[in-house]
């Protein structure tokens, strides 16, 4: 069977074409100057015409939500959360060239450790003389080792070529003391970069970025330097603990600290290690600062403040559920509360019901921790379902774990070869949708009834519109695609003459709504839609407290290190002020009314709320920690 692929002296000239790599340049690239502002659907972020006018204000709007923009344009000017976009751009950031040294290091080794891409295959597994005499089950597990070693290879290109491209960009603007990411948002009000490089991507790449407003860091903030150093290890999870304790992780191991900043070539084996490795460099060579410069200490990274959960957080700080709202430390608690663990807790429990079974069994001895299940944990309440957690297993457990097994690190998989990993998978995955069911509640019933919703409009043809918190109006229409089939007449190059060949084109009918993928993506866009009203929100009421500098990633929320108790008070107040002010559920209710033709047979009742105080957010140490 034929494989099309590189040579290797194809991948060679690929890879000395650094500084003619035109082909691997985004179209959108970071700024040397202030980004415009955005004062209308059509302008803003590049000062080029061409270029400003190719990047719209929302990303994938329809009609109905442009026009809906712009009357907020005619009606207030500039909008409320196009501020805080306009506040999120202008802030200037520059390169980390400590990181920036290290990445070249381990780009120039080709070093391979947790999730840093692979930028060379591993060896290609060769076919054994006697495969004929092999049991045909491993013969034929080999040809689908080899098979796959061929995507591999095409992967490590493709990794090879991003990283190439990153370097070179970030070597480029490391020669300005400030550059700017220019920003817009997606159609459920999320705000995201335009430039292709920026923070918003994996840790080897956000690790780059540095704030160019750098404060003197008081005896009041410098502790938060060293909760975001042990949050970007969390060596024996240490960001599940209480803020004194990740500070005392930090002063326990000061000497390596110091000893990796000094050389971080040497003690790769131990920061390597580190949750978000590059990160954690960058944390480190911080601290090292902190601690060699004295009173001329001038901080320029921004201590990130994550939310524990960010969809069952709203999702219980919508209905008031206190059971899962503590689990996301939506109430005040001594210790940090972690979802995940619980999850844990209870599919171990129910595999523990499955002893006997040795898929069950193999499961019980390798271990269900909170890697096993958080990811599928936190997509859930995205509408995620136990085919959905199975494919999240296979790409985030297994195929590491097969990584480990072909570079050596590990004798053989756990799992078995790819099929029993596939069994494997799907057990767990059922597990821990029944386990993750049972721990939060609220997030099945906020679910069901925005699903509900949307079977009301959209079976009635017409798309579901919602206003945020912050006022952003948000149109989910998703539509059928139809295939058509076409005769064109095309030279044949083996016969050497041309003859009529028929096509099949798929084409957009924006008229026809797709009701199953409106009901699978309402809760996801709905939940995010209420991230980013947060987001907005938070920005807008620190910008009143005169923060000014913005390092923002959907549920996680930078400033400065001397700003950051600010932030930490913005960020609480604005998440009580969303669900004190009304009800979101209510809200989106009142909206579909209006759409449907029988609104009180066709909606369900709003699910109906708990008994927690959402004021207790306010006294939360650990919510957004």
């Amino acid at each position: 069977k034929m494989v099309i692929g590189l040579t290797e002296e194809a991948r060679a000239n690929l890879f000395s074409m650094q500084t003619d790599a035109s082909w691997a340049e985004p179209m959108y690239g970071p700024l040397i100057v202030e980004p415009q502002p955005w004062t209308s659907f059509n302008t803003g972020c590049y000062y080029d015409f061409a270029l400003s006018s190719s990047v719209p204000l929302v990303r994938g709007a329809n009609r109905e939500q442009r026009k809906a923009i712009q009357h907020h344009f005619n009606q207030y000017g500039t909008p409320d959360y196009v501020k805080a976009l306009n506040a999120v751009q202008a802030t200037p950031l520059k390169i980390n060239t400590d990181v920036l040294n290290a990445l070249e290091w381990a780009e120039e080794t080709q070093l391979s450790f947790g999730k840093f891409p692979e930028m060379v295959a591993p060896d290609f597994p060769r076919t054994p003389a006697n495969i004929d005499d092999l049991d045909p089950e491993i013969a034929a597990q080999l040809k689908r080792d080899q098979k796959a070693w061929h995507a591999k290879a095409r992967e490590a290109d493709a990794n090879k070529g991003n990283m190439v491209a990153v370097i070179k960009t970030a070597n480029e603007m490391a020669q300005y003391d400030q550059f700017w990411l220019p920003w817009n948002f997606d159609f459920r009000g999320r705000l995201y970069p335009v430039s292709t490089f920026n923070y918003h991507r994996d840790d080897h790449v956000k690790a780059l970025f540095t704030l160019a407003n750098g404060k003197p860091v008081t005896d009041e903030t410098r502790d938060w330097i060293s909760i975001h150093l042990a949050n970007c290890g969390d060596f024996d999870k240490v960001s599940k603990r209480s803020f004194d304790d990740r500070i005392a992780w930090v002063a326990d191991h000061h000497d390596k600290i110091m000893e990796v900043a000094a050389d971080f070539k040497s003690t790769f084996d131990w920061w390597s290690k580190a949750d978000k490795p590059f990160q954690f460099l960058a944390a480190i060579f911080e601290y090292y600062n902190m601690n060699t410069q004295g009173e001329d200490y001038v901080c320029y990274l921004p201590p990130a403040m994550d939310g524990t959960n960010s969809g069952v957080q709203h999702y219980s700080g919508a209905l008031r559920n206190e059971d899962d709202g503590r689990l996301v430390n939506l109430t005040p608690t001594d210790t940090c509360q972690d979802v995940y663990a619980a999850v844990a807790e209870v599919s171990t429990r129910l595999l523990q019901e499955r002893a006997g079974d040795p898929v069950a069994d193999a499961w019980l001895v390798y271990g269900v921790g909170r890697k096993e299940v958080k990811r599928n944990t936190m997509t859930y309440g995205y509408s995620s379902v136990e085919r959905g957690f199975c494919d999240q297993i296979l790409e985030d457990l297994m195929a590491p774990l097969r990584r480990d097994v072909a570079h050596g690190r590990i004798e053989k998989h756990p799992f078995g070869d790819n099929r029993s990993q596939v069994k494997h998978a799907a057990l767990l995955a059922k597990v821990n949708f029944q386990a993750v069911q049972e721990v939060v509640a609220s997030v099945s019933h906020g679910m069901q009834f925005l699903q509900q919703l949307t079977d009301a409009v959209s079976k009635e043809g017409k798309t579901l519109r919602w206003q945020t918190p912050c006022g952003f109006p948000v149109v989910q229409s998703y539509t059928k695609w139809t295939m058509k089939k076409v005769r064109i007449y095309l030279w044949d190059r083996e016969i050497k003459r041309e003859r009529w060949t028929q096509m099949t084109v798929r084409e957009e009918n924006p008229f026809k709504i797709d009701t199953k993928k409106m009901r699978s993506a309402v809760a996801a866009n709905a939940v995010h839609s209420l991230d980013s009203a947060h987001m907005i929100n938070t920005i807008l009421m620190a910008l009143d407290n005169d923060v000014t500098d913005f390092f923002m990633i959907h549920d996680s929320f930078a400033t400065t290190c001397a700003d950051t108790w600010k932030m930490y008070h913005c960020v609480r107040h604005a998440f009580v002020d969303q669900y004190e002010s009304g009800c979101f559920f209510e809200e989106i209710r009142d909206q579909v009314a209006q759409r449907v033709s029988d609104p009180n047979k066709d909606l369900p009742p709003v699910p109906t709320k708990g008994t927690l105080d959402i004021r207790g957010v306010l006294e939360s140490e650990y919510c957004f920690s």
